[in-house]
């Protein structure tokens, strides 16, 4: 934004400069109709912005806000990136502020466990749908569609089928944490066992009191961390 300047006033007169004191009067006088007019034209500049008058200020660091109080010059409002506001506490990074635009998006950890982004992401892929959230929490659904069986192979009184594996839609940290339920979707006489398989994927093997030779669908689900 650019608003209209002051046009600079004239030289002043002075006592002790008798001969230029009357035109150098004369003119500062004179430039009073000009600065009337260079500030009716800034008013007027400034009014057409009404209540969305723009106001531009540095955008600062933690030690020194772009915004800060009078006396407390290290606390305050800065802005660390591009659509981001964050405040100050003693010259310290206390966070980030969030709302409606930036809560979701793609969430990251500074070193010290610290998120630096959004708070809550969440994505989907071929494998399934992810959500994270910015305190290091992982989950992960899928459901496999007829993709789980026949049950057609004899282990001891029962039957069972081959593993199932199910490759996650986003990788966890580790498994020593990491859940993983599988809901087997059928009114049948039928029952599963799923086990991690890594940091990536889990199996499901199916079991029936009957071999049965349909295939059914497992609907997944896995919690665990992924930082």
């Amino acid at each position: 934004m650019t608003l209209p300047t002051i046009t600079t006033p004239p030289p002043a007169p002075s006592r002790n400069d008798p001969v230029n004191f009357p035109p150098r009067a004369d003119a500062q006088v004179a430039y009073l109709a000009t600065l009337v007019s260079n500030i009716n034209a800034l008013v007027a500049a400034i009014n057409a912005y009404g209540d969305a008058f723009p106001l531009s200020i540095p955008a600062g660091t933690a030690g020194l806000p772009g915004v800060s109080f009078a006396g407390d010059a290290d606390t305050g409002l800065f802005r660390p990136a591009a659509n981001q506001l964050a405040f100050a506490e003693g010259g310290v990074d206390m966070g980030r502020i969030y709302g409606r635009k930036n809560i979701l998006g793609t969430v990251e950890m500074a070193p010290g466990g610290v998120p630096n982004r959004a708070l809550i992401e969440r994505g989907s892929n071929a494998n399934g749908e992810y959500v994270r959230f910015a305190d290091g929490t992982q989950i992960c659904t899928y459901s496999a569609v007829g993709a789980a069986g026949p049950i057609t192979t004899a282990e001891g009184a029962i039957w069972r089928s081959t593993e199932y594996s199910w490759t996650f839609p986003a990788s966890f940290t580790a498994t020593g944490n990491l859940a993983v339920n599988g809901s087997l979707r059928t009114g049948a006489a039928a029952w599963n066992k799923v086990r991690v398989t890594g940091i990536s994927s889990a199996s499901v093997m199916l079991f029936a009191a009957n071999s049965n030779v349909n295939n059914f669908t497992v609907d997944f689900s896995a919690i665990g961390r992924w930082y």
